[in-house]
C-alpha cells in the first residue's frame, strides 16, 4: 500500500523538479556552462538513487524460497491431486493456511482459501489467525463454520510465525507432531508442508 500511494507525491514532485532541471540546463551563454549545469543536475539526482543502492547492497536480496521455507509449488501440485481424489461435491477444496500462501495456492491449485493478504478479506485474516491459535474444540467449530477441508502447516516457518503458540491451541498441537482425531494427516511427497484433511470426529 505504501509503495502504491507513494506514486502520487512522486508524480506531483516531478513537476517542480522538471522545471528546476530545465532551468539549470537551459542556458543561453556558452556550451561549457550548459554541460557543467547538466553534470550538477545529474550529480544531485544520483543523490536520490545512491543511498538506496547502498542499502540494497547491505541488506541483500532475500531468497524467496528460503524465506518461505516450504514449497508452495510442491504443495499446490499435491492439493490438485488431492482435490481430484476426494469427493467434494464437485467444488474446490477450502484450505486454511498462512495468509501469505493464499494467492499462490488459489492460482496454482485452484482452491478456496480462508485468508489472503488483502484489506477486503479482513474477516478471512481474522478467522485464520483466531482458528490457528484457538483451543481444539473452538478451532473445530471455526473450521466447520468456514467449511474448511484442508489445513496446511509449514513447521519450519510457523514455529516463529505463530510465536508464541498458546498451550493447547490448534497450531501448538500440530507443531508438536500430534493431531486431533478430526484431522487426518495426508501423506505427501513434498516433505515441507504438513497437510491435514478435516474429517468427522
Amino acid at each position: 500500500t505504501s509503495v502504491r500511494f507513494g506514486l502520487y507525491p512522486e508524480a506531483l514532485a516531478a513537476l517542480p523538479v522538471a522545471w528546476w532541471v530545465w532551468d539549470r540546463i537551459a542556458v543561453s551563454a556558452g556550451s561549457f556552462a550548459a554541460v557543467r549545469r547538466a553534470g550538477w543536475v545529474m550529480l544531485v539526482a544520483a543523490g536520490y538513487v545512491g543511498p538506496a543502492l547502498v542499502v540494497a547492497t547491505i541488506e541483500g536480496r532475500p531468497d524467496v524460497e528460503t524465506a518461505s521455507s516450504c514449497s508452495l509449488t510442491g504443495v499446490s501440485a499435491e492439493l490438485v491431486a488431492l482435490q481430484d481424489s476426494l469427493e467434494n461435491g464437485g467444488g474446490p477444496l477450502a484450505v486454511l493456511s498462512d495468509l501469505d500462501d493464499g494467492p499462490e495456492l488459489q492460482m496454482r491449485a485452484d482452491v478456496d482459501v480462508v485468508a489472503t493478504p488483502h484489506h477486503r478479506n479482513t474477516d478471512g485474516i481474522i478467522d485464520w489467525w483466531d482458528t490457528m491459535r484457538a483451543p481444539l474444540d473452538e478451532a473445530r467449530s471455526r473450521l466447520d463454520r468456514r467449511s474448511v477441508d484442508i489445513v496446511l502447516v509449514c513447521p519450519t516457518r510457523d514455529r516463529s510465525a505463530y510465536a508464541p503458540q498458546p498451550d493447547g491451541s490448534l497450531i501448538a498441537t500440530l507443531l508438536s507432531g500430534q493431531a486431533p482425531d478430526w484431522l487426518r494427516p495426508v501423506p505427501e511427497t513434498d516433505n515441507s508442508f504438513d497437510i491435514y484433511q478435516v474429517i468427522d470426529g
